[in-house]
């Protein structure tokens, strides 16, 4: 547990250290601190998530986004390439769940 609530949140920590004056703080620019935030999601899904699951570190990862509009449900993940599983009776997904398929660069579902 205490690897799942370190991991990868300290790396948010690290990076607040090392980089005290960013840009998009000097005079708060949304646009520049949305573009930080993508940056630094890519390095971290990137270069150390692939660091921790080789190490076997329990970390946590976000959850997807989920959005129903006309009747249709849209999935996405802010870690890219995730693979997306889920399961239609209540049980926490795994590796053997279903696969959530990518359709038009959107991830959909009719029901």
């Amino acid at each position: 547990m205490v690897e799942y609530y370190l991991f990868p949140k300290m790396f948010g920590l690290i990076e607040r250290a090392w980089n005290t004056q960013p840009k998009w703080g000097e005079t708060y620019d949304e646009t520049l601190y949305k573009e930080a935030i993508a940056l630094y999601n890519a390095k971290i899904t990137r270069h150390e998530m692939p660091r921790l699951s080789a190490l076997d570190v329990n970390y946590r990862i976000p959850q997807p986004g989920i959005k129903i509009v006309e009747r249709k449900l849209y999935i996405n993940s802010s870690v890219k390439g995730a693979e997306i599983r889920y399961t239609t009776d209540g049980s926490e997904p795994t590796k053997a769940s279903i696969k959530w398929e990518n359709l038009s660069n959107l991830y959909k579902l009719h029901y």
